[in-house]
């Protein structure tokens, strides 16, 4: 059987370092990590196999160190041009999306405690530091991704149908 993604995704998270790269002072994980980050509590819970054909995945929810970002220079570097590492524009969604590990794909659905008013938003972006129980929440002006900072939450990966 084929493993879902969203299995993968937590068995990744499971396998990466707690020291995960993290953001110190800027927004968007441009740092090394800190103390914090070296103490980082592990996932809260994962599947352990997929649904079979018919039936819906379990949502997933994994406590994950989240902060933020916009489409500045500052957190996005000199080549800055409002598009996603998916190719869509950042004003996709409401400009409501997150950034996610490599492991979860384009498009999987994540809910966040107190960001996009709790409505489920799409993983539309990558980042360099962006690595296991770690994500990057979207915003539209440098001052409110300051604003977010950093935070532990309980991040819910919403379920699959498999076909």
């Amino acid at each position: 059987m084929k493993a879902l993604p969203h299995v993968v995704f937590a068995a990744a998270l499971l396998a990466w370092p707690s020291a995960c790269r993290s953001s110190g002072s800027q927004c968007a994980g441009r740092s090394e990590p800190t103390a914090e980050d070296r103490h980082a509590p592990s996932a809260s819970s994962y599947p352990t196999s997929g649904p079979v054909a018919g039936e819906r995945a379990p949502d997933v929810v994994i406590l994950m160190r989240v902060t933020a970002y916009c489409a500045c220079r500052q957190c996005c570097g000199p080549l800055v041009r409002g598009i996603t590492a998916s190719g869509q524009p950042v004003s996709t969604n409401g400009g409501h999306f997150v950034a996610a590990d490599r492991s979860v794909p384009f498009g999987t659905l994540v809910s966040v405690p107190g960001y996009a008013g709790g409505r489920p938003v799409p993983v539309l972006d990558r980042g360099g530091a962006i690595h296991g129980q770690r994500i990057d929440v979207f915003f539209p002006s440098h001052e409110q991704a300051r604003a977010w900072g950093v935070r532990w939450l309980p991040v819910t990966i919403l379920k699959l149908e498999r076909p």
